[in-house]
């Protein structure tokens, strides 16, 4: 064999070693970009859909009115965990178009969300870009993370930070580590919820740490624990949960309950959460028999159990743990279970099927990945046909949802009512605001008060805010409050338990679905 024949097979190694690596380095750009690319597109769908109107019940119920109203003091800020309102209202000012602020800052949100994932999964579980990406995808393409960015911003900012602390926690680097601290807090001002389960992780971790380096080194150890944010950020998030929890005693009427309930109550409420997910991630949970195989004790499968322990545990031993329902605390399930599809992918994919798994069990390595490919198959087709689906017309899954799973919206494309007849509910409001005499009063329910307060109000009409109307015992009630106007829909149809306009209510304007009726 001639020499130039001999360095053909060398030369065609070295191109293909840079070249595997020239792709190397472009996934590591590439991959978050992507991923970032497709949580926002993906949640940019359903605002395409329903443009200019924004979907979600807080988000025309709550949002709306925290967005016109002043800027809540820091006292209210760190009680009701009201940040997301500070920094809706100030795009609001930036921009004074309320529905496209609440619509993108959606899409924001699903973007950041998407990367931190990704970021996650590279960095923490040290999956590599590939599996990273995939954990990313199945993040966005699920019903949980759909459920929290249909209307709960004030979660998912909350889960923002919490990933931020993680993500600073684990980078190696003193400075970024450190920052966890100033990031815990803003945590405490954005939600209760995550904020709950970042006390939980952070306490467990610390714990599981100290008890590690005690045993590998009996002096240092809980020295050199603290030497760590780990520990010191813990403390200042379990000081930050007290402190919370003593200043919203002291908010009247927030709803904080921590009562005894029956023994049947709780079970029920038990029932309920384990069904909700069920509906929501049964696909994720097909993977569970693998993860618990060698569990890698981290942020999220602390996470993970927490939640269970809540969800389950709490409610069954007979207390009402929170003023939210249980269900809720099931909405955080997403970060954890999506991990736990890019570890499994990762660990039974061919390329470490040589890496010292036992070859014996009841399903093969290949097997493993194939049904992971399945899952997401599942996931991204459940939560595409989501995210265009009406209440009016829900596709064949979301109808399951009315029997089996709570507080999940019938179809994607809804605020307090379908998107579809938000334009005609507009329009009757805009008409009565214009066309009602001076000083009128019209009373509205919480459904509608809020896309009440953005149309223009020449005529000085008082608009009374009279809480959820979700029965047609709620008319009497506004009767009762003296003459006036309200609004509802021309032809009830049973929404919010209502099928029918007490005959002494007339109509004085009548635009598509909705009418303004004397009262």
């Amino acid at each position: 064999m001639c020499a130039r024949e001999s360095a053909l097979p060398m030369m065609a190694s070295a191109h293909s070693s840079s070249r595997a690596s020239w792709l190397g380095k472009r996934s590591n750009f590439l991959l978050p970009l992507i991923s970032t690319a497709i949580g926002g597109l993906f949640r940019l769908l359903p605002v395409v859909l329903s443009w200019p109107f924004p979907i979600g019940y807080d988000t025309t119920a709550t949002y709306i009115i925290q967005m016109i109203k002043p800027l809540p003091n820091f006292y209210l800020i760190f009680g009701q965990q009201d940040l997301h309102a500070v920094l809706l209202s100030f795009f609001f000012h930036l921009y004074p178009s309320a529905f496209s602020v609440l619509n993108f800052f959606a899409v924001g949100i699903s973007a950041i969300l998407a990367l931190e994932i990704y970021a996650y999964a590279l960095t923490v579980s040290k999956l590599e870009p590939r599996f990273a990406f995939v954990t990313s995808i199945v993040f966005t393409f699920n019903l949980l993370t759909m459920r929290l960015l249909w209307d709960q911003y004030r979660i998912d900012l909350g889960l923002i930070f919490v990933l931020l602390v993680f993500l600073c926690m684990s980078s190696g680097k003193k400075y970024l580590g450190w920052a966890a601290i100033p990031l815990s807090i803003l945590v405490f001002f954005s939600n209760a919820e995550p904020a709950v389960f970042l006390v939980i992780t952070l306490a467990a971790l610390t714990i599981i740490t100290l008890f590690k380096n005690y045993k590998t080194n009996a002096r240092g150890g809980l020295f050199r624990t603290f030497r760590t944010p780990l520990p010191w950020t813990a403390i200042v998030a379990l000081f930050l949960g007290v402190a919370q929890l003593l200043v919203i005693r002291t908010i009247p009427n927030h709803g904080l309950t921590s009562n005894l309930v029956a023994a049947s109550i709780g079970l029920s409420s038990s029932i309920n959460g384990i069904v909700f997910l069920i509906y929501c991630a049964w696909p994720f949970l097909l993977l569970l028999p693998f993860v618990l195989r060698s569990p890698k004790i981290d942020y999220h499968l602390i996470w993970f159990f927490a939640i269970l322990l809540l969800g389950i545990a709490v409610p069954f031993a007979g207390r009402n743990l929170v003023f939210e329902p249980i269900i809720w605390l099931y909405w955080l399930m997403g970060f954890p279970l999506s991990i736990f599809l890019g570890t499994t992918l990762q660990v039974y994919s061919k390329v470490n099927s040589s890496r010292g798994l036992s070859q014996k069990s009841f399903i093969s390595n290949r097997q493993v990945t194939y049904l992971c490919g399945v899952i997401v198959l599942i996931l991204v087709s459940l939560s595409v046909a989501y995210a265009i689906s009406s209440p009016l017309a829900p596709n064949p899954y979301s109808v399951i949802a009315t029997r089996y799973a709570g507080d999940i919206s019938l179809g994607y494309l809804q605020s307090t009512i379908p998107i579809s007849q938000e334009r005609d509910l507009m329009s009757v409001l805009n008409a009565s605001l214009h066309t009602l005499s001076y000083n009128s009063t019209v009373y509205l329910a919480a459904q509608f008060y809020g896309l009440g307060l953005l149309v223009s109000n020449p005529n000085s009409i008082r608009l009374n805010y009279v809480g959820l109307v979700d029965s047609e015992s709620n008319f009497s009630s506004i009767a009762s409050l003296g003459r006036g106007y309200t609004v509802w829909w021309t032809y009830p149809t049973g929404w919010y338990g209502v099928y029918s306009i007490p005959p002494n209510f007339s109509t004085v304007i009548t635009i598509g679905a909705f009418s303004l009726y004397k009262v």
